[in-house]
């Protein structure tokens, strides 16, 4: 919604309605979870396990609107279109780059099971965990610019890192935290030391 909203109506204009034309950016809003509930219904018909919801929220120090914001305008109409897919057992993939620690117990409640990704420089990534309790996963964390960069010492450190801040009563899917043509030795790196790292119980943790 937050993504459909802007590309229909430009971000400066999108941004500015927040305070010039509330009630019309709500009803905006509503129409676009309409619209979404509709697909999501034809997902539900068809049998998949799960949806992939893109939604970039944050930027690498914070939201791009206030929690307080989110909360009025759009966890409303993600928990409604989210309500039957909740209802099904399905996982809701929700994809947010940027700092976002500030509403993850409000993703919970709309019935966000995956939050991906978890951007390690722009998140508390202890934050997050102790904040999802066990009652959603995590996808990522996992320094891309690290993995891009190298060297491959520091890549096993931060997969390490990841692990034991993430991985602690499991709900962690490892990986990057954007999709980037890393090179071959850094992207086999992160999964061998995934692996020696990885395995429950984490006794090194």
């Amino acid at each position: 919604m937050f993504e459909r909203a802007w590309a229909l109506m430009g971000m400066e204009n999108f941004f500015r309605s927040f305070f010039t034309h509330p009630k019309e950016l709500k009803r905006l809003l509503h129409e676009i979870a309409n619209f979404n509930i509709g697909i999501f219904r034809r997902y539900l018909e068809i049998g998949v396990d799960g949806v992939f919801v893109s939604e970039d929220l944050g930027h690498q120090r914070g939201l791009m609107i206030s929690p307080k914001t989110f909360r009025e305008f759009f966890a409303p109409e993600y928990k409604r279109c989210f309500e039957e897919l909740v209802k099904e057992g399905k996982i809701i993939d929700f994809y947010s780059c940027g700092c976002v620690q500030d509403i993850v117990e409000d993703l919970i409640s709309v019935g966000v099971t995956i939050l991906n990704p978890v951007q390690a420089r722009a998140n508390d990534l202890a934050m997050i965990k102790e904040k999802c309790d066990g009652r959603m996963a995590l996808k990522g964390g996992i320094d891309s610019h690290l993995l891009m960069l190298g060297p491959v010492n520091e890549i096993r450190r931060e997969v390490k890192r990841g692990i034991s801040l993430l991985a602690p009563g499991g709900g962690y899917i490892i990986g990057s935290d954007q999709l980037m043509p890393f090179p071959q030795e850094h992207a086999e790196t992160l999964w061998v030391a995934a692996e020696s790292y990885g395995e429950y119980p984490l006794l090194w943790s």
